[in-house]
Formats: C-alpha cells, structure tokens, sequence
C-alpha cells in the first residue's frame, strides 16, 4: 500500500521501482491517496491493483483486499484469476475456519464464499474442539496463534480424540513461514499449511487435496 505523496519519490515512480525488482512484476501495489484523481494520469492502468481513498473507510479497505486476494475486482487492469463459483456444489466440504483476527477472518471467508463454501467460525482451539463434538467436519482451516489454546494444541486434541480417518484434515493457517514452525505444525498431526496473507490460488490447492468422501 503506497501513499500518493511520499517525500524524495512519489507513488508512481515508487510502483515503477517495485516493479523492476526480480520477483515483484506481479505484486498488487494498493495506492493510497486524500484526492478525487484515482489513479494519477502517468500511470499504466496495470501499475497499480486498486485505489483507496483517504481518509480509509475499514468496510472499503477489507473488500479491496479481499478482491485483490482472491482474484475478484482488480481495478488498475491486473490480471484476475479465474474463479469456479460453483466447485463446492460438484465437491462439499464442511469446513470450520479457526481465526481469532477478524479481519484475516472476513477475507478467509470472502475467498471461500466465492467458491460456493460456508465455513462455520471459531475464535480459538477451545471453541474448535466444541465444535467438532457438535458435527464432523471434512476440513478445519487452523490459525496457529490464538487466545486461550492454540492451533497446534488443538490439533494435539483433535487427533488423540478423534485417531486416525476420524478426525478431519487440518490445514494451518500461519505467518511463520520458517521450516521449524511447518516442522511443528506437521509433527502436531497437521496435514498441510498455507502462509498468511492467504493466496487464493495457494486455498484452491488445499480444497482441492481434501475433496474426500464426507464423513460419517
């Protein structure tokens, strides 16, 4: 996110600089900006992603995000990606979505709303075991860090109450892209992680792998 008038180097010749780095071509860049102009006259229309103005309204701010992370509404001509707005109708899944963060929460959801899924909410490990006593579910989309118990702790829990193919897929949701914490989430019973902020594509991944018969 680039505010429109940063001293030494405004936005535009910023976006240009980003851009000429290796491996940042693609990287949606959100301008920021107090004027009514919208994206400024010298800049390509794929430059940048979308356009906020100031002062930011929370409700504008997350659905900008929202749309640039999973592929919807790109203002600035960046490529969308294609969406299947109706896969969970040929493939179900239950899923429950562990996420204290309410913002990282609404987007989670945004992204599998798109898709035709629903996913139930818990805010902690505590309300997660609570929910999985009450129906089964295919798939829980696990935060790791979270008040009162955490994912991996949870995840200790699920799989000594429910072995084996009784319990569900876990996938952990975590900023902690270092080997030692995938490590930990995958020695805790885990069958998978994404990093944050979550990919749209990275999520169609998980989906995809953990399209399995519902359990009983």
């Amino acid at each position: 996110m680039l505010e429109s008038h940063l001293p030494e180097m405004d936005a535009v010749q910023l976006a240009f600089e980003i851009r000429a780095l290796a491996g940042r071509e693609s990287l949606p860049l959100v301008l920021l900006s107090s004027g009514l102009s919208g994206i400024p006259r010298n800049a390509p229309r794929n430059l940048f992603a979308a356009f906020v103005s100031k002062p930011i309204k929370r409700r504008k701010l997350i659905s900008t995000i929202a749309g640039i992370v999973s592929g919807s509404a790109i203002a600035g001509g960046l490529a969308a990606q294609r969406i299947q707005r109706n896969v969970a109708h040929g493939s179900p899944l239950r899923i429950l979505l562990a996420e204290d963060n309410l913002i990282n929460q609404k987007l989670a959801v945004k992204m599998l709303e798109r898709i035709g899924y629903i996913p139930d909410i818990a805010v902690n490990g505590v309300e997660v075991l609570e929910a999985l006593r009450r129906k089964p579910y295919d798939l829980v989309l696990m935060d790791v860090q979270m008040p009162e118990m955490d994912g991996v702790e949870a995840t200790l829990r699920i799989r000594q109450e429910w072995p084996g193919d009784l319990g569900p897929r876990i996938v952990a949701i975590t900023a902690n892209a270092f080997k030692c914490d995938r490590e930990k989430c995958l020695a805790a019973g885990m069958d998978g992680y994404v990093t944050k902020p979550i990919q749209f594509r990275e999520l169609q991944t998980v989906l995809e792998l953990c399209r399995v018969p519902l359990a009983v």
